[in-house]
């Protein structure tokens, strides 16, 4: 899933950009409140759904001596390569196999990747009757932390997925934490009413509270979500072609659309696959990307209108697409 700790939560860059250089935003945004309003007006789907994060852990360290840990998880989600608190769930006493009923409230949309981070404390017995939103986090025992992006949890079989606890460092500790989202039931509703009103008295300066009001027709309708297109074994292939014609320059000129910066600053292409494939790599089961290009006099000396750009002639599926991208643009390739 990518290096994803507290420290670097860099998405999923790694399954589409591989190794290479790359653009390493993690497309993180707020949802458009008025085109979801507007959507919703014209009684269609919005932009997102909201989702409900309910978590449990199994096998934590015992940080204490004569009694069993007193955990406590802090969700939080990256915006702006800074980590922003979503919330905290109750205090488990004397448990190394805590379920939280608190559950954290989230915004899903399909097309930014949302990264998520999760760290467990061991609260200590002095702070037993502090709520949880005063804890000073400094001050208690750090159990672990895991992290992921919001889009492998709901393409996950039940919508849960389970993740191993680090250190901030990224050394494995001990124990799991699993995450399981469900979609809130009132984002699947649409309301259709029709209402009309009698003996309404003209407005004066010191108006009554006159006429009545009628509903003529109440329609409740329950709406497929893409979560449940994913739920039914849905998938989404990212497949990519690159354009190689002149139009786009001589590769080895910096003003060409092909350049590839040796300061590891992403072309316009990278950032174009990467933008996309970040997101679309986690409804691929798989994760194996069908690359061409096209429009380029390969090594080999002859114009291909329709090439692999792994350089094979029985299988155009990659993994790492970047990193093939980068490898023909370097290889001979003429435009």
């Amino acid at each position: 899933m990518g290096g994803c700790l507290s420290g670097d939560v860099r998405g999923g860059m790694e399954a589409v950009g591989g190794g290479g250089s790359g653009l390493r935003g993690t497309g993180q945004g707020g949802a458009n409140e008025a085109v979801d309003h507007f959507f919703q007006k014209s009684g269609l789907r919005g932009l997102y759904s909201p989702l409900e994060l309910s978590f449990s852990a199994s096998k934590l360290k015992n940080m204490d001596v004569l009694s069993k840990s007193d955990p406590m998880l802090v969700i939080y989600t990256k915006k702006d390569r800074r980590l922003e608190e979503i919330g905290r769930t109750e205090v488990i006493l004397n448990s190394l196999e805590p379920s939280w009923i608190t559950k954290a409230t989230i915004n899903y949309q399909f097309e930014i990747v949302q990264p998520l981070v999760f760290q467990i404390y061991d609260i200590d017995t002095r702070y037993r009757n502090t709520p949880v939103k005063m804890l000073n986090l400094s001050q208690q025992d750090f159990l672990g932390e895991a992290c992921c992006n919001l889009s492998e949890i709901v393409t996950k079989f039940n919508h849960s997925l389970t993740l191993n606890l680090q250190s901030s460092s990224g050394h494995a500790l001990l124990g799991t934490v699993t995450v399981h989202a469900e979609e809130s039931d009132s984002s699947r509703i649409a309301v259709e009413m029709t209402l009309h009103c009698l003996n309404l008295e003209t407005k004066t300066f010191f108006p009554k509270l006159t006429g009545q009001l009628f509903v003529d027709k109440f329609l409740e309708t329950v709406q497929h979500t893409f979560l449940d297109y994913i739920s039914s074994g849905f998938e989404l292939n990212f497949m990519v072609a690159v354009d190689f014609t002149a139009s786009n320059g001589d590769p080895r000129a910096p003003q060409s659309l092909h350049y590839i910066d040796p300061s590891g600053r992403p072309n316009s292409y990278q950032q174009a696959i990467l933008g996309v494939g970040e997101v679309l790599q986690f409804y691929d089961n798989d994760r194996r990307f069908p690359a061409w290009g096209f429009g380029a006099k390969t090594p080999q000396g002859y114009i291909s209108h329709c090439f692999n750009l792994n350089a094979t002639t029985n299988d155009c599926e990659v993994r790492f697409v970047v990193d093939e991208y980068i490898f023909y643009t370097f290889n001979g390739i003429q435009c």
